[in-house]
């Protein structure tokens, strides 16, 4: 066959690649102003698979009787490779949609990344080896011939993606109705694809509609929010909560600072909020500079900011803080150079959950505001 009847023949694997490439690219260059948490990595990880997938499929099809030195192996990886991409792949979508819903990657680790598929499609794929159970390659003519079980794998891979709804369903109080909405639309969408795929077997849609619901996923689950506050251009508390519950995850060190502007109704109702706002993002700058190198800064709301610091020794926390009041002073504005605030800080360690630190430093930032 020649390359562009090859070419016409996988348009729909094309178009569904530069789609995927596209959505990688965004992404990426998304990352830089958000916290790039778990479940943003998991899709990138399930991008890169699907794209991995548009190649291998159609070379399936062109090493199918290549006879050329080494067709047989090309023939038989290229299907190998095929067959487990379907189950990985179903696999770490439930994992993507169980971190959306807990949040917790040991949760995760404790239910082997829903990877029980994988592993048994995986090993009868070494059976396979010898005797055909998904598929085989002709020794002599390189043809492939499908195999008794092929099926398993399909039903398997189904199985899996249709638990994800059956996970979003028992804890439907917990999720968002855009996730219960993808997740139906990442069975339904691929399995609509993959029976017109069986009824007209030159028309690849399978792997295609999963890059279209991937890419539905992402902009209805991960860009609901910039990441960054419209105002400071810091961190915002999704990202903030995001960013610290992978700390508490990892069981890293970190010190937990909140910081809250002393009178800063009165700064609004006296100068305006045109004022109020330079303020805030002359206070979020101040902030920057003393701890952007060392640790995380983001505004909670209104004028309320908080700072992740890793591996910080509690002795130093007042000497940064010192070096924040002198930064205010020297601030050319007025209304910053007799700006005042109240803050608290704690450390973590392995007994404390989010809630716990959290409420903790909380508490003693407003003991500092009531002396």
């Amino acid at each position: 066959m020649a390359i562009y009847q090859y070419l016409q023949m996988f348009s729909v694997n094309i178009f569904a690649l530069m789609m995927l490439i596209v959505l990688f690219i965004i992404m990426k260059a998304k990352s830089k102003d958000s916290i790039d948490n778990y479940s943003k990595q998991l899709l990138r990880i399930l991008v890169i698979m699907n794209m991995a997938a548009l190649v291998i499929e159609p070379l399936t099809w062109i090493t199918d009787g290549l006879l050329i030195k080494g067709g047989f192996f090309y023939s038989y990886f290229s299907n190998f490779l095929l067959v487990l991409l379907g189950t990985s792949m179903a696999g770490l979508w439930v994992c993507y949609v169980d971190f959306k819903t807990f949040g917790s990657k040991k949760r995760l680790k404790n239910r082997f990344y829903y990877m029980h598929a994988f592993m048994i499609v995986a090993l009868l794929l070494i059976v396979n080896a010898v005797t055909p159970v998904f598929f085989e390659i002709n020794p002599l003519t390189y043809g492939y011939h499908g195999g008794p079980f092929k099926w398993l794998n399909e039903i398997l891979t189904y199985l899996v993606y249709f638990y994800s709804i059956v996970l979003v369903y028992i804890h439907r109080k917990r999720v968002s109705s855009s996730l219960i909405w993808i997740v139906l639309l990442f069975l339904f969408i691929p399995l609509a694809g993959a029976l017109i795929q069986t009824v007209y077997s030159r028309l690849f849609f399978s792997w295609s509609t999963i890059g279209i619901a991937l890419f539905m996923a992402y902009f209805l689950l991960e860009t609901t929010s910039t990441g960054k506050d419209y105002l400071t251009k810091v961190y915002n508390r999704q990202s903030f909560e995001d960013y610290t519950n992978q700390l508490i995850e990892k069981k890293n060190d970190f010190v937990l600072l909140m910081f809250d502007l002393d009178h800063f109704k009165e700064i609004n109702d006296l100068n305006g909020h045109l004022i109020g706002d330079l303020v805030l993002t002359e206070f979020a700058n101040g902030l920057l500079k003393v701890f952007s190198k060392q640790a995380m800064v983001a505004r909670l709301g209104g004028d309320e900011f908080i700072v992740v610091h890793e591996n910080c020794d509690q002795c130093h926390i007042e000497d940064l803080v010192s070096e924040l009041k002198n930064i205010l002073k020297s601030n050319k504005i007025p209304q910053i150079q007799t700006l005042s605030f109240s803050y608290g800080f704690e450390s973590m360690n392995k007994d404390l959950s989010f809630d716990d630190i959290y409420f903790k430093v909380d508490q003693k930032m407003y003991q500092n505001k009531s002396r």
